[in-house]
């Protein structure tokens, strides 16, 4: 989902969370909704595989916004895990 559809059909870009999953670190179009979204009173969960998490130049932007960065990792099964950045 993009800022002018979350905008249509939510009506607003404040004061609401948004979670993105999947391939943080490769991809372009994460990369530029996070961009986006960190302009706007927008709370971001990134979620990923460890080895796919966000790059650290895009999280030192968002802690430079204002965001808190907390790495974790969740057990799913066995050896897979999830890191969440918020």
């Amino acid at each position: 989902m993009d800022a002018y559809t979350i905008m249509k059909e939510i009506g607003k870009l404040n004061d609401i969370t948004i979670t993105l999953v999947g391939d943080l670190k490769y991809g372009r179009t994460v990369h530029a909704l996070v961009e986006i979204f960190s302009l706007y009173d927008i709370g971001l969960r990134l979620v990923s595989p460890p080895v796919l998490r966000m790059p650290e130049n895009i999280v030192s932007t968002l802690k430079g916004r204002g965001y808190m960065c907390k790495r974790r990792t969740i057990w799913l099964r066995r050896r897979q895990s999830l890191t969440s950045c918020m």
